[in-house]
């Protein structure tokens, strides 16, 4: 799966970007075993995790490629090669995703979601 994400940020900087993924749509409440999250801090940081009974336990990104570009005006385009192999996903079911803008002053999920909610994400089908 390849994921590109263009932040333009004026004013209050973007200081980190989480996508959270439900390869299965298990539809759980909270992060468990099956769901997965990657997030990009502004300094270039990324890092991935696996939902663990409401918790995020970071684990390895082996497999995933990220690259991110810089312009002079701090603004990133944040490009991510996830093979479904990384997400334990094995076939061409929907899924469902999330993503969530963080700066200073507040956090910002996809328009109705809820971030540990996995019923509440984007359905994406293949």
């Amino acid at each position: 799966m390849y994921v590109s994400l263009a932040v333009h940020s004026e004013g209050d900087l973007i200081k980190q970007i989480s996508i959270s993924f439900d390869p299965e749509n298990n539809c759980f409440t909270m992060p468990d075993k099956g769901i997965y999250k990657i997030d990009y801090k502004n300094d270039g940081e990324i890092s991935f995790y696996e939902g663990n009974r409401g918790k995020w336990k970071k684990i390895d990104s082996k497999g995933i490629v990220a690259k991110v570009n810089k312009d002079a005006q701090q603004q990133s385009t944040l490009e991510l090669s996830i093979p479904f192999s990384v997400l334990n996903k094995i076939d061409r079911k929907p899924m469902r995703i999330n993503l969530m803008l963080e700066t200073s002053a507040y956090k910002e999920s996809l328009i109705n979601s809820t971030p540990e909610a996995t019923c509440s994400w984007m359905k994406v089908v293949f």
